[in-house]
């Protein structure tokens, strides 16, 4: 376990682990994510390319609602949602 000395979050999915932790390292003023698995997401995902490409497309997204938010003053949340409903 973790415990104190490593500062950590149990997201569940990787739609709500993604745009939480780029949100976060925002606010930090960067730095860097990392996305441990604690086990096999077969239950989300057909096999690991599948849940790669919407990794990829998470961050995509997040990397353009960051922006927008901080070059447009729009919410995170607004343009994060609006983009990912594109990609359903």
């Amino acid at each position: 376990m973790l415990g104190e000395n490593v500062p950590h979050k149990i997201a569940g999915t990787l739609d709500k682990a993604v745009p939480a932790a780029a949100q976060e390292a925002a606010r930090a003023g960067g730095g860097v994510i990392l996305f441990s698995p604690a086990c096999a997401s077969f239950d989300q995902f057909d096999n690991f390319e599948v849940r790669g490409d919407a990794f990829c497309r998470l961050a995509e997204t997040c990397v353009i609602a960051l922006a927008a938010q901080k070059n447009r003053n729009i919410p995170f949340n607004e343009t994060f949602n609006e983009i990912k409903g594109r990609h359903k």
